[in-house]
């Protein structure tokens, strides 16, 4: 099948191949204490002092965002004995951002069966956890628990907010956070208001339990602050620094950015020092290296619906993306 030869053949990317929720058409329904600096992924960022005491005698350090993987061509077994054998090649998996809606469910477990079934060593999911789509802290610990059996390696990228819907603030349904609120507003209030900083982490606070959990099972965990971001550089440096106050150093992550420029009047596309960038895009002229490409496809729209403009991503401008994103490092 498709997924299954995506799977096999493709770099570090997430293929949104059975639905995507970053069309902007889609529409479904602080702790002020004294703080310690700690650094998590390569950036400084804050952690709160009884998270500092009980994590002291950890050692445990954050990875470096994407770094080089070491791999070649020979295969692991698999203990479960569902493959026989693993195929260790560079992580790729399937979008599953929509998967944390009760509804969605089903369809999770036939993306999750996908990835299984593709018998490779690395693999790799994505969930929007902003609450566009509720939030499940059982059934992401469920999922986690499955990717990780049988010897395989889990990359797990969390996005936090949900830009496409922000775009849409003034017409859109969706109300989770910062999405009733136009980007100008967002930006400046992510720096200097305490009430919508504390509503941001307090989404990056239930998501570390499920965070720490998949570390536990060796998982390599990223947290991304939007999704396909309205920001400023400013702003976006502002929300990196809140999503690093809440994050305790016995939970190694590393930070990234998904930016969108032109989406939105000045938007930034900065990525500070020691953070990874992901790129949307199904064309292969990608220009980063040691980040995260997501080919999530183009219109999302059939050639059935007659209008031309609207064609689907094909499989050879995938292959394309996954050849140059492979020679990155991606």
């Amino acid at each position: 099948m498709l997924a299954n030869r995506l799977l096999r053949l493709s770099p570090f990317v997430f293929c949104a191949l059975l639905l995507s929720c970053t069309n902007e058409d889609v529409d479904l329904g602080s702790n002020n204490s004294e703080r310690s600096r700690v650094v998590i992924g390569g950036t400084t960022a804050t952690e709160t002092s009884s998270d500092s005491a009980s994590s002291t005698s950890d050692s445990s350090t954050a990875p470096e965002p994407l770094a080089q993987l070491d791999l070649d061509s020979s295969v692991d077994l698999d203990p479960s004995g569902t493959c026989g054998s693993l195929i260790n090649e560079s992580p790729r998996g399937l979008a599953c951002l929509h998967c944390t809606q009760p509804e969605a469910h089903q369809q999770a477990r036939s993306i999750r069966s996908v990835i299984v079934d593709a018998c490779i060593k690395n693999v790799a999911i994505n969930y929007l956890v902003d609450g566009t789509f509720s939030f499940d802290h059982q059934f992401l610990i469920n999922e986690i628990t499955e990717l990780t059996k049988g010897g395989r390696s889990l990359s797990i990228a969390f996005y936090l907010a949900n830009g496409p819907a922000q775009r849409r603030y003034d017409i859109t349904r969706i109300d989770s956070f910062g999405t009733q609120i136009s980007p100008e507003e967002f930006r400046n209030r992510i720096q200097h208001d305490p009430v919508l900083q504390g509503e941001y982490q307090r989404i990056v606070d239930r998501i570390i339990p499920v965070a720490r959990y998949a570390v536990q099972r060796g998982a390599s965990v990223y947290l991304i602050p939007a999704l396909e971001d309205n920001l400023d550089d400013e702003s976006f440096e502002a929300m990196a620094e809140l999503t690093l106050a809440v994050v305790p150093v016995s939970v190694p992550v590393s930070i990234g950015r998904n930016p969108c420029p032109g989406c939105f009047s000045r938007n930034g596309a900065k990525i500070p020092s020691g953070m990874f960038e992901e790129l949307h895009t199904d064309w292969p002229a990608i220009g980063i290296r040691g980040g995260i490409v997501s080919n999530d496809g183009r219109d999302y729209s059939s050639p059935a619906s007659g209008d031309g403009s609207n064609a689907e991503t094909t499989l050879s401008e995938l292959e394309a993306v996954r050849d140059v994103s492979g020679n990155g490092n991606n």
